[in-house]
């Protein structure tokens, strides 16, 4: 990956994928990764180890500006994160997106909605997307 300091990193991907690296996802998040690029669709996998210190680059801010798309891996322990908070309330804050796609990985989304299990920290983010998006994530359920 280039650096992202340099004037020659490409900032417009189709996708946007959001993930905690420290969690369990991050095999996942790079298999899905290699799916999209091999249907050929450009994917920049978000990775806090990517970025040192405890600001957001402004490059980042850009490439998230400039996706179409964001893909959020959810898992239990994304909501204890101060870096991917501040990069998901950008993510819902870009008005520029087409769609912005949550994926629950080891997390039931019905847990989510309850506010039950161990992931009742997801609910409010949850509520944002449902609102920004008009979307019912019941009828994710049997896809996911």
């Amino acid at each position: 990956m280039a650096n992202l300091q340099s004037s020659s990193f490409s900032t417009t991907y189709d996708v946007f994928l959001s993930f905690q690296g420290h969690d369990t996802c991050k095999g996942f998040a790079g298999d899905l990764c290699k799916v999209l690029s091999k249907g050929r669709i450009s994917t920049f996998m978000c990775d806090e180890e990517l970025f040192k210190g405890d600001e957001i680059p402004p490059v980042l801010y850009k490439v998230i500006h400039e996706s179409r798309i964001a893909i959020i891996v959810f898992t239990a322990n994304y909501a204890s994160s101060s870096f991917w908070l501040e990069v998901l309330g950008h993510i819902v804050e870009n008005k520029s997106y087409g769609l912005i796609l949550p994926v629950f990985y080891d997390v039931d989304p019905f847990h989510v909605l309850n506010q039950s299990g161990t992931s009742t920290q997801l609910y409010p983010l949850l509520l944002n997307l449902i609102r920004l998006q008009q979307f019912n994530p019941r009828n994710l359920a049997p896809k996911l």
